[in-house]
């Protein structure tokens, strides 16, 4: 005879399994304006955003991927099916792609700041853009300058909220 315990953690398990197996995936696809200082190239945070929304869509329980960051001009990102191939073949639900510009802190040299991230959310399936929109970052301050990294994490973790809630509508029926 089978324990109750067994056959409770058989459920348990197959249930884990199913929740899963219906999990939706996000493809964060960064793109960034690139940046330069008297003619030489300065140092982003572009990876400290990219974790932040990544941990916002973790968080929420999404499974979330992330393409290779590139630096574009407008005219590419405004391709909309720019971020789309690569999520095709890994079988991805969505793709998120973003394209950041910078703005030099007026209060540290050398320090570049997010000026604003403008974000598309594509279904992959079918191309669709179900959202589009920006964000602004924080004004420059002295806490912001200190840690640019800091900031830039704020900003990613605001584009993968807002990220959540558009596939959350999505996913229950919502826009199509």
């Amino acid at each position: 005879m089978k324990s109750p315990f067994r056959i409770l953690a058989c459920a348990l398990l197959s249930l884990a399994a199913l929740q899963t197996a219906t999990a939706l995936t996000v493809s964060v696809s960064p793109a960034q304006r690139g940046v330069s200082e008297e003619g030489q190239e300065a140092s982003t945070s572009l990876d400290s955003l990219v974790s932040g929304c990544l941990d916002s869509l973790f968080e929420a329980g999404l499974i979330a991927t992330t393409a290779p960051a590139v630096v574009i001009d407008e005219s590419r990102w405004s391709d909309l099916s720019f971020g789309l191939r690569g999520a095709k073949e890994g079988f991805v639900d969505f793709v998120l792609a973003f394209y950041v510009t910078w703005k030099p802190s007026t209060l540290k040299k050398g320090v570049w700041l997010a000026a604003s991230c403008e974000y598309r959310l594509v279904r992959v399936a079918d191309g669709a853009v179900l959202a589009s929109g920006s964000l602004e970052s924080e004004p420059d301050s002295a806490e912001i300058a200190a840690d640019p990294e800091r900031g830039a994490r704020t900003v990613g973790a605001a584009l993968g909220t807002a990220c959540v809630a558009l596939v959350s509508r999505v996913s229950n029926g919502g826009e199509r």
